[in-house]
């Protein structure tokens, strides 16, 4: 055998048979490859044609116009124009449906049939207003998208789509239509073409675009049906006014800059906070954006809307689940040291947009259906006006009122109490700690008479520089401290009751100057708007304090502060060990950097 072989081998005549052989084969294989990928294709041009002449024979027998219509090999374009094949014969047919609903030529008695559930749910007045509502939908991803798709089956017959993103395989893992086909198309389109072939009647305007500031106006402006993709000639170019927006960005300053233009303009807006690292389904509840807490989206955006003087008045879908450092439950995952190693520069491009984040959040695909599935629930009882009522935190306004009034009017006392000392100095009287006005708690005992002490603040109070005096200030500003900065908490013991606000310490001035020009800021009018027996403008006095010059304590500890360390005088030292003083700065720190958001 072996001999065979070796002749065989060596044998020119059998290699070129052999050759030949394998040449032939070959060959067969690619004509037979060929031959079926032309055959495939005619089939797929040949359903297409079949569908597009069936589609202009329908459209002529009606009497409509045929020019509009998509070209016969069955391209379609996104926002930016590029070019999206569709072969899919379902897909071309709820296209071609879709188009004759938008033109008129659905039957309504079809529609309600569709409906039918929902009418009589919020009954057929209900449903009404749900169909004549336009809805804005910013943010296209896991949570926008199931929320879209949600207002879409239930009636809302006008939906904007803002979204300027691309589907991405990563995210097949929660959007709500989009397909591994998908991959690549813009968000807003995929979205669009695939509740179509739900509820062909919905109208869709999509905005392929990030949201910012300068294009705020514009994407939340009146609507036209003219401005739909894909209008029919014959739509209405009458404006209607916007009746919902929903926020399902997970950018913060986007969404920062969404809820602000929303709230000055008093557009109705419902906010979704973070679903990322969020398992339990039975904490997503639906209550003011002051009171979310348990997430960094909701924290970080509550924290810049306070700065903003923001404190309620957004309804915000979020969890109350909470999480903790060594609990078993996801986290956000941290960059690799090599990243790191690469400088600030090189994890910035690692973002789809500047100031975008590059770290990957870890999100349970089911989550961003519930937070869209609430979103759209609360939405569709507004619209129709059905009664709800959610259970939620009880708010803290009154409290922040509360505190405000307290460091106002303590401003106001420290200012009275360091006149009253140079008025002593003045007369060459010592100054007696007595003399001070009394902290919170102080129920001490001067040598003078009780009589004798309200003549010599009489006096002082006549020309007081605390008369009018202002603090730059806000129930928001209280707010940001208290809860984001303190946590709620006292920085010194950590007592979460009694809570207030008081200033750390005095001050710096400059050489030979007093304390009271250092509490604060005189602008004198112009001398003759003080003419007259009613001067036209008064002097205007504002206290000399930033949010990092605040420190939570409760009201106890802060009546002790203010009588040993503003008052006397004595150094921090006295009252507070290394670690509260350290943990006290590390807290005025993080005020500061906020400080640059205000």
């Amino acid at each position: 055998m072996t001999s065979l072989l070796a002749q065989a081998s060596n044998s020119r005549p059998l290699q070129l048979a052999a050759t030949a052989v394998v040449s032939g084969a070959v060959a067969v294989g690619l004509v037979l490859g060929i031959q079926h990928n032309v055959q495939a294709s005619r089939l797929r041009r040949l359903k297409r044609s079949v569908a597009h002449f069936v589609e202009v024979e329908d459209s002529e027998s009606r009497g409509v116009d045929t020019s509009n219509l998509p070209p016969l090999h069955g391209d379609h374009h996104n926002d930016q124009g590029d070019v999206i094949e569709t072969d899919d014969p379902e897909e071309l047919r709820a296209l071609a449906l879709a188009r004759r609903a938008q033109e008129g030529d659905y039957a309504e008695e079809v529609i309600l049939e569709q409906l039918t559930r929902n009418q009589a749910f919020l009954t057929p007045a209900g449903l009404q207003k749900v169909r004549d509502a336009v809805v804005v939908v910013v943010g296209c991803g896991g949570v926008g998208s199931h929320c879209a798709a949600a207002l879409a089956r239930s009636g809302v017959a006008r939906i904007r789509l803002v979204d300027f993103d691309q589907v991405s395989l990563s995210s097949l893992n929660r959007h709500a239509v989009a397909t591994l086909a998908d991959v690549g198309r813009p968000k807003v389109r995929v979205l669009s073409r695939r509740l179509l072939a739900v509820a062909p009647w919905v109208r869709f305007d999509l905005r392929g675009e990030k949201f910012d500031g300068p294009s705020a106006a514009r994407l939340l402006g009146q609507w036209k049906d003219t401005d739909v993709d894909g209008a029919a000639s014959g739509s209405s170019a009458e404006e209607r006014p916007i009746t919902f927006i929903v926020d399902a960005i997970d950018n913060i300053d986007t969404k920062v800059e969404l809820l602000r233009y929303c709230h000055e303009h008093k557009l109705p807006i419902i906010a979704s906070m973070g679903a990322g690292t969020k398992s339990d389904p039975t904490r997503v509840v639906i209550g003011d954006i002051g009171l979310s807490a348990e997430d960094r989206l909701s924290r970080a955006t509550r924290r810049r809307l306070k700065l903003l003087g923001i404190t309620n008045g957004i309804p915000a879908v979020y969890s109350t689940e909470t999480t903790a450092a060594g609990d078993g439950k996801a986290t956000l995952l941290p960059l690799s040291d090599e990243q790191f190693a690469k400088g600030k520069d090189a994890v910035r491009e690692l973002g789809a947009l500047p100031d975008f984040r590059v770290r990957i959040l870890p999100v349970l695909g089911t989550m961003p259906a519930v937070f869209g599935y609430t979103l759209a629930n609360h939405i569709l009882l507004e619209l129709s006006g059905y009664p709800h009522d959610y259970t939620a935190v009880k708010g803290r306004e009154k409290l922040y009122d509360q505190i405000l009034a307290a460091v106002h009017g303590f401003e106001e006392k420290m200012v009275r109490h360091f006149e009253e000392k140079a008025a002593q100095v003045a007369n060459g009287e010592t100054p007696t700690e007595e003399a001070a006005p009394a902290a919170v708690n102080d129920t001490s005992k001067g040598k003078k008479s009780k009589k004798d002490k309200q003549k010599n603040r009489a006096a002082v109070d006549a020309s007081s520089a605390a008369v009018g005096l202002r603090v730059p200030l806000t129930a928001g500003d209280v707010a940001f401290l208290v809860e984001e900065v303190y946590r709620g908490r006292s920085a010194v013991s950590g007592l979460p009751t009694r809570t207030t606000l008081v200033r750390w310490r005095l001050p710096a001035r400059k050489e030979g100057a007093d304390v009271v020009e250092s509490l604060l800021d005189r602008i004198r009018p112009a001398p003759q708007d003080l003419e007259g027996d009613v001067p036209l403008q008064a002097e205007q006095k504002t206290a000399r304090i930033q949010l990092s010059d605040l420190v939570c304590m409760t009201r106890e500890e802060a009546s002790r502060h203010q009588d040993q360390i503003l008052f006397k005088g004595q150094p921090l030292s006295s009252l507070y060990d290394e670690a509260t003083l350290a943990r006290i700065e590390a807290k005025r720190q993080e005020a500061a950097e906020y400080e640059k958001y205000r």
